[in-house]
């Protein structure tokens, strides 16, 4: 499991010294990832999803953020790579889900009927533990179990696709919903989900760049999607002219700046997409 990685490395550094480098570094990674958690130094922002088929659900997608000791912000594509690799991201995983529901329980004791999707890593999925962890979670915070939907990349689902299967037959007997995230880009997109029944398919962002344009690869992906029965998710929408032709497309849900950026507060007026 990966959450054992740590001491599978320190077992292997016993009859392999050449290891200990490793050991190091992952031991390293361990201490960073942990006083950034006892600081306080990760953060949460939250970005809007909205309907395009008359859902008036409010829905969020959390991002996190790392600070380090100079104030400067981190996007995860700059250490979760890292932490994943030396099987410490579950942690984190672990304090962004926690401090999200906590948020989200505040956020719905206001009246709002809030979803959040939250991304967890591969060393969450990959460790069997991980679920029964995740059921009391959900269930200590009274949420109700559709509040809260998980998303694994496509390129973790791929590597480790017999642990995301059952993660996601875990999240279907919890009741929560599987999302697949930066979808489209391996080169048989659609095999993985024939194996993986993720309920909501978020497109990469890299197909965006080709709506409207010679060799528009977003709607095919759309059709297909649609045809499997999957709702769609296509981010990185910058303006009406993208949100338009998607609707035409046939996508389900969209986000992007167009709509408004991460920010740190649930704070979207999603009354004013309802009265359009």
């Amino acid at each position: 499991m990966a959450s054992n990685r740590t001491g599978a490395l320190q077992h292997e550094a016993d009859v392999a010294p050449v290891e200990a480098p490793l050991l190091d570094k992952a031991g390293k990674a361990l201490a960073r990832i942990t006083e950034v958690i006892e600081n306080q130094s990760f953060r949460l922002l939250y970005q809007p999803i909205i309907s395009l088929r008359g859902d008036d659900d409010e829905h969020y997608e959390v991002f996190l953020r790392m600070i380090d000791s100079e104030g400067n912000e981190h996007v995860p594509d700059q250490f979760l790579r890292t932490a994943i690799e030396h099987g410490v991201a579950a942690k984190i995983d672990r304090w962004v889900i926690l401090q999200s529901i906590k948020a989200l329980c505040l956020h719905r004791g206001k009246g709002h009927n809030t979803r959040l999707t939250i991304n967890v890593t591969s060393n969450s999925v990959a460790d069997g533990e991980f679920i029964k962890w995740l059921t009391v979670a959900i269930k200590a915070a009274w949420l109700p179990s559709d509040a809260v939907i998980f998303q694994i990349t496509e390129k973790d689902a791929t590597t480790f696709q017999n642990q995301t299967a059952e993660f996601v037959a875990g999240l279907k007997k919890m009741h929560c919903q599987a999302s697949i995230g930066r979808f489209g880009l391996v080169a048989e997109p659609f095999a993985l989900l024939e194996i993986v029944h993720a309920d909501l398919v978020k497109i990469d962002g890299f197909h965006i760049k080709t709506l409207q344009k010679p060799g528009d690869t977003i709607a095919p992906l759309l059709k297909e999607l649609q045809s499997m029965g999957k709702l769609t998710i296509v981010p990185m929408v910058e303006s009406a002219a993208q949100l338009t032709a998607l609707w035409r497309a046939g996508a389900n849900y969209i986000q992007g700046h167009y709509l408004q950026e991460p920010r740190p507060d649930m704070d979207y007026d999603f009354s004013v997409e309802e009265s359009d």
